[in-house]
């Protein structure tokens, strides 16, 4: 998860290519990505756990042929922690308190 949250934010780039991310980037990163066995069984475990989405984007190079782009499914609690991410942080989210009583009784007193 770490090496494609690397990924992401590699200058230049506006998606994370497949491709190049399997074949190029991970085994950099990576001892255990120089088998590509390896490779193709830890990425298609991540697909399949949710962890790694893919996108078919337009090939900027040759539009005939699509590119499958990946990003990491920050939404996952298995990859907030990963990376290192508060699982409790949500979509950020912080509740306010108000004076007075709580809207709903106003809402009830309301409706009569």
């Amino acid at each position: 998860m770490q090496a494609l949250a690397l990924a992401e934010v590699q200058p230049g780039h506006s998606f994370v290519s497949l491709k190049w991310f399997r074949d190029q980037f991970l085994p950099q990163q990576h001892a255990w990505a120089q088998s590509t066995s390896d490779r193709h069984t830890a990425l298609r475990e991540a697909i399949a756990r949710g962890w790694i989405l893919l996108d078919r984007l337009a090939n900027p190079k040759n539009p005939a042929f699509p590119t499958t782009a990946l990003r990491s499914n920050r939404a996952k609690p298995e990859v907030q922690r990963a990376l290192g991410q508060s699982t409790a942080a949500g979509w950020g989210f912080k509740p306010i308190v108000l004076s007075g009583e709580p809207i709903s009784e106003t809402m009830l007193r309301d409706r009569g």
